[in-house]
């Protein structure tokens, strides 16, 4: 789901583009110059979309990983092993030595 303000902005140009059209669809070349134009508009939309969704599932993913790295941290604290960490989060065991390394520094 993308948000409401860029959804309006998106279709706010693309009813320009279309009212563009309308105007001059009665030239034959101008009409495909502008079907063609309402083509890269559409397209440029849609990667829009596409990008925006990509950034989303990046942000989910990066905020996955910070919880297991908090987990890790916790379980760090707890005196748990490293194996046994790494087969709760899935971090490898050099990350969470890494982890560990990180939380004795000042």
């Amino acid at each position: 789901m993308i948000p409401e303000s860029l959804q309006k902005w998106m279709d706010k140009k693309l009813e320009k583009a279309y009212e563009e059209l309308e105007h001059l669809s009665q030239d034959p070349s101008m009409r495909a110059y502008y079907e063609a134009k309402m083509r890269d508009i559409r397209d440029y939309k849609s990667r829009v979309v596409g990008h925006y969704q990509e950034g989303l599932e990046e942000g989910r993913e990066e905020g996955r990983e910070e919880g297991r790295k908090e987990v890790a941290c916790n379980m760090l604290a707890q005196g748990f092993e490293v194996k046994v960490i790494a087969s709760t989060t899935g971090l490898s065991p050099e990350a969470i030595e890494q982890l560990r390394e990180e939380l004795k520094a000042p």
